[in-house]
This record gives structure tokens, sequence and C-alpha cells, in this order.
């Protein structure tokens, strides 16, 4: 749920209508809740924002689950905490109760039962997989991209090797040592992997380099 922040005639309404109208283009089926219409529209029924936002929320919830909606605008001002921290409030308890609705009758792969299916099973947001009967070229594939995809936020480094000796000799290409000044920039390297070295399994993400051997082992 994407929710609106800011003060009237800002033009929350009009990005709303413009970021629903992409987000179906590509194919992500996405709805506007104006709370403002909920107030024109039945004023004596909500005489407070409160009720006109509970009123939106619950017809959101609705848009969830009997729609199928996969994604939401809320339409407001929402300029107070107040007023955010019960959207906040009333989209994490109705998010938690659906989940445990399905808790209650979700039945996951089994490995004896369904050993004869081909399947992947991230736990956890990817910390684990198990693949299982991958047979042909384009479920490998599917496995490959499933496996490299990462949605918690992540650092790339890149850098060329140190100085060789073959540098300071003015020639291009080969595999010769590092100077001592290549030396250095080794240690350097070193600094921003080791912060975010893991306190207790030291493991860190792989870096897949493309040079000389010799040199890139080295630096």
């Amino acid at each position: 749920m994407i929710v609106m922040v800011g003060l009237p005639a800002r033009g929350k309404t009009y990005i709303s209508k413009k970021l629903t109208r992409y987000l179906n283009w590509i194919g992500v089926t996405t709805k506007v809740f104006n709370v403002g219409q909920y107030r024109r529209d039945a004023t004596r029924s909500y005489n407070s924002f409160q009720a006109c936002a509970v009123a939106a929320l619950k017809d959101v919830c609705d848009y969830f689950t009997r729609e199928q909606g996969q994604v939401v605008v809320f339409d407001a001002t929402n300029t107070t905490l107040e007023r955010r921290e019960v959207i906040l409030q009333f989209a994490k308890e109705n998010g938690y109760k659906r989940i445990e609705c399905y808790k209650m009758t979700y039945v996951p792969l089994d490995d004896d039962k369904d050993r004869n299916l081909s399947y992947i099973k991230i736990f956890n947001v990817g910390s684990r997989y198990l693949v299982n009967r991958v047979q042909d070229h384009i479920q490998s594939r599917i496995v490959y991209y499933l496996m490299n995809i990462h949605v918690t936020p992540r650092s790339i480094y890149l850098c060329r090797h140190g100085e060789s000796e073959l540098n300071l000799a003015g020639r291009i290409g080969g595999d010769s040592g590092l100077s001592p000044r290549g030396a250095k920039v080794r240690a350097v390297c070193r600094l921003p992997v080791s912060v975010h070295l893991h306190p207790v399994s030291h493991c860190v993400c792989v870096c897949v380099c493309v040079s000389s051997p010799g040199l890139w082992g080295s630096t």
C-alpha cells in the first residue's frame, strides 16, 4: 500500500492517478482510494478523518482479498503522525490476520511425498534454497534467476587490480606481480570488505572478477 502524505493542492491526487495508471499499464493491478471522496459522498456518515480513513481502509482490504488487487494508492493528506499511525496499525493488523488465516490451511511441499516434482523452495526470503529435480535448461535458468533476486539493499564494489611491475615498465597486459604501491592498494581494499563481515559466521557476499588471475589473486 502506497500512502500519500502532504498538504492540500500539492499534486497528491494527480500523482496517485498517474502512478496507478502506470502500474496498471505494466501489469500490476492497482487502484486509488481517495479519502476525500468518502467524505464528500457521505458527509453525515463520516464526521471525522478517522471514520473516513477506516471506511476506506476496509474497502482496501476487500480489494486485496476479493478482487486480488496487488497495489493500493491511499490518497489523503495524512499530515499528522496520529493519522499515519491509524493507517499503519490497520495495515499491520489486517496483514497479519490474512497471514494467520492462510497458515490454518497451508500444507508445505513435502520432501518425500513430492520428491517426483520439480520445485524450488525459498526459505526466509532467500537465506536458504532447496532445489529438487531440475531437469532441463529452462528450469535451471529459472532457478538461477530466483537465486539471484535480492529484496534487501546490498553494496557492490568495483576495483581494478593494484599497480603491477609491468605498469611501472610502461607495458600493457601481462601477468606480473604487484608493485609496492599495488600492495598498498591491496591493504586498502580489505577495509570495506571486513566491515561487512558477519560477526559470527564471517561470511561475505561472493564477488566475481574478470582479469588476469595473478594480479587479481594478489590484490
